[in-house]
C-alpha cells in the first residue's frame, strides 16, 4: 500500500500504487462518493504558479469533454498538496509496452496490431475532430482493457504542463522514441505529428523495437530529423507489406507526406485489416492467437489452443452481420471448456471488421432465481452508455425512452427529462418494453454494425432469456449478431433456458456452435504454453491428457496444483518435473481445487466460504461487510488469493469486483460447509449485505430474500419477497414476479390470519399468468382468491373477479358459455349495489363479446346502449369511448355507415382528451374501416396514417398491428403492392416477437392479397388456406369471412368457378349469421354478380346486382354506386344491350374519376377500364376495335405499372383478339 490514503477530504480512498512514470504516479483508488473504482494520476511537476494553473485547468477541461469508447475518460481534476492530478477512467488490463513484454521477440501477433492500430486511429481521429491533439502517442499511453478494447490515455498532458525541451529533467527516452521530426526542430504541431509518433509504435510492435532504438536522446532525435529506418516487413515476415507500407508513410519526415489524417489513416486499417482476415479465415491448424490477459505472468491467461472450425463458423456469422445479414448464435459446452475465451476472440475479430461490441453476462448468485430481471440487457445498455454521446444517445434511443429508463435509470442522467409512457392494457406493457429495448439495439446496429455478447446464460433470469427471443425473431435483416454462451450440462428441461432454446431451434433462429474438449496434441500445446517452453516430457502430457480428458481449465488447474506441490519445479531457469510414475493425480478437477484451497491460510480459507454465499461474484464492499475486515486487511488477502488464481479480479463500470476463477471454485467451497453453518451463515451474509447495498437495495431483493429465506429469518423473507414481486411487476418481468409472490403466498400460508393480503397476492398471480397467456394457471388462482374474497365477504372484489373470468373465458379460452356463466353472477352482485364503473364496463364488456363472436347484433346493441348510458351518467371515459366503438361496429353491420362514422368520431375524441390509448387505437382503425367503406378512401389512408403514428408513438404494440394492417390494405388499393407486401411482412415478424396469434389470420389474409394482387396464384392460395384454419380456431367471423371472401376472389380469377362460387357462399353464410349486411351488399353480392355473369347466369346476377344498386342508391356512396354501375354494363353486355352498357360504363367510369378511383383503387379502376374494353370489343361494330384497343391499353398500363402479373397476361392475351 502507497503511504498517500485519502485525497479531496476523503472522497477518494487510495487502494494501492500501480506504477510510476516520468511525469507522475499512478493509484488505483475508490471514489466514495460515486461508489466506483478510479484510477488517480498524480503529477510530479512541481507546483505551478496561478497563470499557469489556470491554463493547465482549461487545457484539462478541454480534454476531460472527450467521451469516445477508444479514449481513457478524465472524471475530476483536482491539487493536493500543491500537485496537481487527474482522476481517470480505471482500465482493468495492461498498456502496449507490457503486452509487448509478454512475447518473447516482442513482437505483437498481426491481428492484435491491427485490432490496437484500428482503435487508437479512432480515438485520434475524434479527439482531432473536437481540436485536440495528444502530443505523446508512445506504448505506455495505450491500454488493452481485459475484453481486449485499446484506449489512448494521457492526452494533451504534455501541452498542458508546458512544452519541455530536449534537455529539460523529466524527459524520458520512450517519449524521444517517438517524437515527430517537426517537433524536435522546435516548429509547430498539428494532427500529423500524432500520426507519425502513432506510427513509431506500430513500428515498434510489429519488429519488436522502435525505428531508432538507443539510449542517446540526442543521437535518436538525430536520426528522427535525418534518417529513414529499415522496413518493418524486412524485420519481421509476417508483416504485410501494405502494412509495412502504411508505417513506412506514417514515419515521413515531411508531414505533408504523411497520411493527412488520421480518418484517411483509419480507412487504410480497415482495409489491410479486411485483406488480413480474408487470409486467416482459410482453416489452419495453427492455433487461435488471442491477447495475453492483463494480469501477473504466473496467473495470466493461456492463448485458445485449437477453435479453428468453431472461429470459423464464429467469424462467418460476424461477417454476415457486418452485410446486414444478423443471426443468433450460441456456443455451448462443460465448465472450463474455453467459451468466454472464444466469446473475447471472437470480439476482437469483430472490432477489426468494424462493429461495436456490447456485452452482458449474468453473475453467478448463489441461486439463479435471485437474480435481478433483465440483468443481462441491462449490463449491454450500460456498458452502451459507457462509450456513447448524449447525441447518438438521442439518435438512437427509439420511441420509449422511459421504457428503456425503467431497466437503466442511468438513461435519464444523458437524456434529462423523459415524458412518461401513456397508459397501456396490462396484458401489452410487457410488449411495449420488449419493443423498447429492440429498437434501441437495433437502431445501435444501424449506426455501426454490433455484436452483444452474452455470455453464462445458464445463470441468467427468464425475463432476460424472453427479451433475447424477441430481439432474435427481429435480427436477420440487421447488421447485429447476438453471440450467447452457456454450460449445457447445466441445462434441464426445467431451467428457463430449454424452452427458448426449443422455440429459437423450431423458428430456425439459432446457430449452434458446440465445444468439445482438446485433443492430446491440444492439451500438449497447452501444457507448453503455461509452462512457457517447449521440451515438455510425452509422458507426463499423456498422463496429464488421460486425467483431465482435455477438459482446458481441468489442465491448467492440475498444473497450477502440481507446481504449488513443487511436482513442476524451477531449475536453472526452466521447468523441471519429477519422476512421471510417482505423480500422484487427483481424479477430478473439484478434487484438484479442494487440495489447493487446502493449501490456503485460514484468512483466506474464511474469505472464500464466506464469499461462496454471495455468490461466484463478490464486489469489495459487499465483502467488507460480509467478513467484517478493514480495507486494508482485506486487500492485503485478496492480494494473496489473486496469485493463486483461485480469485480473479476486474473492475465492471468503474466497480471492483471479484470472482472466483469458475464456478467450480465456488462449488467446492461451499460444499465443505456443514448444514448448520450454512444456514447461520446466509442470516450473517444476509444482514451483511443488506447493510452493503443500503444505497441500492432494489437491485438486490430477490438476492436479500433467498438469504433471509436459507437463513431462517421468515419475516424479513416474506417483506423482500413482496418488495422484490412489486419491482419486477413495474418492468413487466412477470416470471420473476410470480415467483417471487408465489414464496411470498409459501410463507404467508404459515401464519394465522391475513386472509385479505393471501386473497390480493393470489388474485395478483392469477393475473400475472393471464397477462402471459396460462390461462389454466390463471382461472386456478382466480378461483382460490375467489374462495377467499367470499370468506371474507368482499362482494366487490367477487363481482371484480367474476368479470375477469368472463373476458379471459370469451377472449382468451373461446367458451362463450362458461363466459356467460360469469357475466351472469357478476351482474347478479353489481346490479344489487350503487351505479359503478365496474357495472359499466361489465355491460360493454357483454356487448363485445357478442358482436366479436358473431352473435346476435340486436342484444349486442341493447347491452352496449345501457353501458353507454351508465358510462355517460358515472362520466367515465374509458367504458365511454369503448360504447362508441361498440355502438359504431353494430351501425356499420347493419348498413348505417354514415352514424357508424359518428360514433366512432366521437369516441376518438374522447378517448385522445382523456389518454385512453388502447381505445383511441381501436377508434382509429374502425374510423378508417368506416371511411373505406363509405368510399371516402383519402379519409381512410390519412386516418390509418394518423391512427399508426400515435400507435408506434404510445407504444401501443398490440393495436399497431391491427391499423398498420388496415394502412398495408390501403396501399395496396393503390396499387403499391410491393410495399404493402413489407409492411404486412412486418407485421407478421412483430407478431412473432409478441406471439400476438390473434392478429396472424388477419395477416395471412393480407399476405394472401397481396400475392393475389401480384398474380402469384400459388403463394396466395398456400396463405389464404392458413388464414382461413387459423380464423376458425380463434373463432372470430370477421378473418373467416374475409379469408373465405378472398379465396373466392383466387379462384375467380383462376377460372375456377366452381369452387370459387363455394367460397362466395360461405363467405356470404358467416357474414349473414354474424348479421353484417353491409359486407354483404358491397363485397359479396357483387363477387357473386360477376361470378354468374361470367358462367352465363344473367338471372342470378341480375338479382344480385339489383340488391347492390339498391343499397349504393340509398346510401349514396359514390363508390358503390361506381361499382353498381360496372356491374350493370358488364349485365347488359352480357345480353348485348350494347347501348344500356355503355351508358352504364360511362356512368361508372365519370362517378370513379369523381372520387379519384384511379389513385385510391387503381385495380378496381383497371378492371372497369378492361370490362368497358371488353365490351367493344364483344360488339364489333366499326371504330369499335380502336375504342377497345385504347381502354384496353389504358387499363395494361396501370397493371404494368403495379405488376400484377396475371392481369398483364389476360389483356395482351384480350389485345391478340383484336389484332386476330
Amino acid at each position: 500500500m502507497s503511504s498517500l490514503k485519502h485525497l479531496q477530504n476523503g472522497r477518494y480512498a487510495v487502494l494501492k500504487k500501480l506504477g510510476e512514470g516520468g511525469r507522475g504516479v499512478v493509484y488505483k483508488a475508490r471514489d466514495t462518493v460515486l461508489n466506483r473504482v478510479v484510477a488517480i494520476k498524480m503529477l510530479k511537476s512541481a507546483a505551478l504558479s496561478e497563470e499557469a494553473y489556470s491554463r493547465f485547468m482549461r487545457e484539462a477541461q478541454v480534454v476531460a469533454k472527450l467521451n469516445h469508447p477508444n479514449i481513457v475518460s478524465i472524471y475530476d481534476i483536482g491539487k493536493e498538496d500543491e500537485k496537481q492530478f487527474f482522476v481517470l477512467e480505471f482500465v482493468d488490463g495492461m498498456s502496449v509496452r507490457e503486452l509487448l513484454g509478454t512475447y518473447p521477440d516482442g513482437r505483437c501477433d498481426m491481428q492484435t496490431v491491427l485490432r490496437v492500430s484500428i482503435d487508437v486511429c479512432s480515438a485520434l481521429e475524434y479527439a482531432h475532430s473536437q481540436g485536440v491533439l495528444h502530443r505523446d502517442v508512445k506504448p505506455e499511453n495505450i491500454l488493452i482493457s481485459e475484453e481486449g478494447t485499446a484506449k489512448l490515455m494521457d492526452f494533451g498532458l504534455a501541452r498542458m504542463l508546458g512544452q519541455p525541451s530536449i534537455t529539460q529533467e523529466g524527459i524520458i527516452v520512450g517519449t524521444v522514441a517517438y517524437v515527430a521530426p517537426e517537433i524536435a526542430l522546435g516548429k509547430g504541431a498539428d494532427v500529423r505529428s500524432d500520426l507519425y509518433s502513432f506510427g513509431a509504435v506500430l513500428y515498434e510492435m510489429v519488429a519488436g523495437k522502435p525505428p531508432f532504438p538507443g539510449e542517446d536522446s540526442v543521437k535518436i532525435i538525430f536520426s528522427h530529423i535525418h534518417d529513414y529506418p529499415v522496413s518493418p516487413s524486412r524485420l519481421n515476415p509476417k508483416v504485410p507489406q501494405v502494412l509495412a507500407d502504411c508505417i513506412m508513410k506514417l514515419l515521413e519526415k515531411e508531414p505533408g507526406k504523411r497520411y493527412q489524417s488520421a480518418a484517411d489513416l483509419l480507412k487504410v486499417l480497415r482495409e489491410v485489416a479486411e485483406e488480413f482476415l480474408k487470409e486467416t479465415l482459410v482453416p489452419s491448424h495453427k492455433p487461435v492467437v488471442v491477447v495475453p490477459s492483463p494480469r501477473p505472468i504466473a496467473v495470466r491467461e493461456v492463448q485458445l489452443i485449437d477453435r479453428v472450425d468453431e472461429m470459423r463458423l464464429l467469424r462467418e456469422a460476424v461477417d454476415r452481420a457486418v452485410r446486414g445479414e444478423g443471426g443468433v448464435v450460441f456456443s455451448y459446452g462443460e465448465a472450463g471448456i474455453g467459451k468466454t475465451r472464444l466469446a473475447r476472440e471472437l470480439g476482437a475479430y469483430a472490432r477489426l471488421r468494424g462493429m461495436q461490441v456490447l456485452s452482458g453476462r449474468c453473475p453467478a448468485l448463489f441461486r439463479m432465481d435471485g437474480v435481478p430481471p433483465y440483468v443481462l440487457w441491462k449490463e449491454v445498455i450500460k456498458d452502451y452508455l459507457e462509450v456513447c454521446s448524449p447525441e447518438q444517445l438521442y439518435r438512437v434511443i427509439g420511441f420509449y425512452p422511459s421504457e428503456v429508463s425503467k431497466l437503466v435509470p442511468e438513461l435519464k442522467q444523458k437524456l434529462g427529462a423523459i415524458p412518461e409512457s401513456l397508459p397501456i392494457s396490462p396484458e401489452h406493457e410487457r410488449d411495449r418494453l420488449f419493443e423498447a429495448v429492440s429498437q434501441f439495439i437495433i437502431n445501435i446496429s444501424k449506426e455501426a454494425p454490433l455484436l452483444v455478447v452474452l455470455d453464462d446464460l445458464q445463470w441468467t433470469d427468464p425475463s432476460s432469456l424472453l427479451l433475447l427471443h424477441y430481439l432474435a425473431r427481429g435480427v436477420y435483416k440487421e447488421p447485429l449478431l447476438l453471440l450467447g454462451a452457456y454450460r449445457d450440462t447445466d441445462i434441464d428441461e426445467r431451467h428457463p433456458l430449454s424452452p427458448v432454446l426449443t422455440e429459437l431451434n423450431r423458428e430456425r433462429l439459432l446457430q449452434s456452435v458446440p465445444l468439445k474438449r482438446m485433443s492430446f496434441d491440444d492439451v500438449s500445446e497447452l501444457i507448453k504454453r503455461i509452462l512457457e517452453q517447449d521440451d515438455v516430457p510425452r509422458e507426463f502430457c499423456e498422463l496429464v491428457y488421460e486425467k483431465t480428458r482435455g477438459n482446458p481449465f481441468f489442465v491448467e488447474e492440475v498444473i497450477k496444483s502440481l507446481k504449488e506441490e513443487e511436482v513442476i519445479y524451477r531449475e536453472e531457469d526452466k521447468w523441471r518435473i519429477q519422476e512421471v510414475s510417482r505423480i500422484e493425480f487427483p481424479k477430478t478437477v473439484k478434487s484438484v481445487i479442494k487440495l489447493r484451497i487446502g493449501r490456503l491460510d485460514d484468512e483466506c480459507q474464511n474469505v472464500l466460504t464466506l464469499a461462496s454465499f454471495v455468490g461466484n461474484d463478490f464486489g469489495f464492499e459487499a465483502l467488507c461487510g460480509v467478513t467484517g475486515f478493514e480495507e486494508d486487511k482485506l486487500l492485503e488477502i485478496m492480494e494473496r488469493m489473486l496469485k493463486t488464481g483461485l480469485v480473479k479480479e476486474k473492475v465492471i463500470r468503474g466497480e471492483d469486483v471479484y470472482c472466483f476463477a469458475d464456478i467450480i471454485v465456488r462449488d467446492v467451497v461451499h460444499e465443505e460447509v456443514s448444514h448448520l453453518r450454512h444456514k447461520r451463515l446466509h442470516g450473517v451474509v444476509g444482514s451483511a449485505l443488506e447493510k452493503a447495498y443500503a444505497k441500492n437495495i432494489d437491485e438486490h431483493l430477490g438476492e436479500l430474500a433467498y438469504h433471509f429465506l436459507e437463513g431462517g429469518e421468515k419475516d424479513k423473507a416474506l417483506d423482500y419477497f413482496l418488495k422484490a414481486g412489486e419491482k419486477a411487476q413495474k418492468v413487466y418481468a412477470h416470471d420473476e414476479a410470480f415467483s417471487y409472490l408465489h414464496h411470498a403466498l409459501e410463507l404467508l400460508e404459515e401464519k394465522e390470519g391475513n386472509l385479505e393480503q393471501k386473497a390480493r397476492i393470489t388474485e395478483k398471480l392469477g393475473d400475472i399468468k393471464g397477462w402471459i397467456g396460462e390461462i389454466d394457471v390463471c382461472m386456478e388462482c382466480w378461483n382460490k382468491s375467489l374462495t377467499l374474497w367470499d370468506q371474507l365477504g368482499d362482494k366487490k372484489s367477487v363481482s371484480r373477479l367474476h368479470s375477469k373470468m368472463a373476458s379471459a373465458y370469451w377472449d382468451h379460452v373461446g367458451d362463450k358459455d362458461k363466459a356467460s356463466e360469469h357475466h351472469r353472477m357478476a351482474l347478479q352482485i353489481l346490479e344489487k349495489e350503487p351505479e359503478s364503473v365496474e357495472l359499466a364496463n361489465l355491460y360493454e364488456d357483454i356487448s363485445h363479446m357478442l358482436w366479436r363472436t358473431g352473435k346476435s347484433a340486436e342484444e349486442a346493441l341493447s347491452w352496449a346502449q345501457k353501458a353507454f348510458e351508465l358510462a355517460e351518467r358515472l362520466g367515465d371515459p374509458g367504458t365511454l369511448a369503448n360504447c362508441y366503438n361498440d355502438l359504431g361496429t353494430l351501425s356499420m353491420k347493419s348498413g348505417e355507415l354514415e352514424k357508424a362514422t359518428k360514433c366512432y368520431e366521437q369516441g376518438l375524441k374522447i378517448a385522445l382528451e382523456n389518454n385512453c390509448v388502447g381505445e383511441a387505437v381501436r377508434l382509429y382503425n374502425n374510423l378508417s374501416l368506416s371511411y373505406w367503406s363509405s368510399g371516402e378512401f383519402q379519409k381512410t389512408f390519412e386516418t390509418a396514417q394518423k391512427g399508426f403514428e400515435f400507435a408506434k408513438k404510445v407504444g401501443e404494440v398490440y393495436n399497431l398491428a391491427w391499423i398498420n394492417l388496415l394502412l398495408a390494405y390501403c396501399y395496396l388499393a393503390m396499387g403499391e403492392a410491393q410495399k404493402a407486401l413489407s409492411m404486412v411482412e412486418d407485421i407478421l415478424a412483430l407478431d412473432k416477437r409478441t406471439k400476438f396469434t390473434s392478429h396472424i389470420p388477419g395477416v395471412m389474409c393480407g399476405l394472401g392479397w397481396c400475392y393475389l394482387f401480384l398474380g402469384e396464384w400459388d403463394k396466395s392460395l398456400q396463405f389464404l388456406m392458413e388464414a382461413l384454419d387459423l380464423a376458425k380456431k380463434v373463432g372470430e367471423y370477421q378473418d373467416s369471412a374475409l379469408a373465405t371472401f378472398l379465396l373466392g376472389e383466387l379462384f375467380m380469377d383462376m377460372e375456377d368457378y366452381v369452387e370459387a362460387e363455394k367460397y362466395f357462399k360461405e363467405s356470404n353464410s358467416i357474414y349473414e349469421n354474424a348479421g353484417d349486411t353491409t359486407t354483404q351488399l358491397v363485397d359479396v353480392f357483387p363477387a357473386l354478380s360477376e361470378l354468374y355473369l361470367k358462367r352465363g347466369e344473367i338471372e342470378k346476377a341480375k338479382e344480385l346486382i339489383e340488391r347492390t344498386n339498391e343499397h349504393a342508391t340509398e346510401t349514396k356512396n359514390r363508390f358503390y354506386i361506381s361499382y353498381a354501375e360496372t356491374l350493370k354494363g358488364m349485365l347488359f353486355r352480357e345480353q348485348k344491350n350494347w347501348e344500356q352498357s355503355i351508358q352504364h360504363f360511362e356512368k361508372s367510369l365519370q362517378v370513379s374519376k369523381s372520387i379519384n378511383l384511379q389513385k385510391w383503387w387503381v385495380g378496381r379502376f383497371a378492371e372497369l377500364l378492361y370490362e368497358y374494353g371488353s365490351m367493344y370489343l364483344n360488339r364489333n361494330e366499326e371504330g369499335d376495335k380502336e375504342k377497345a384497343y385504347s381502354l384496353l391499353n389504358q387499363a395494361l398500363e396501370i397493371y404494368q405499372k403495379i405488376d400484377a402479373k396475371k392481369k398483364i397476361e389476360k389483356i395482351i392475351a384480350k389485345k391478340k383478339l383484336l389484332t386476330a
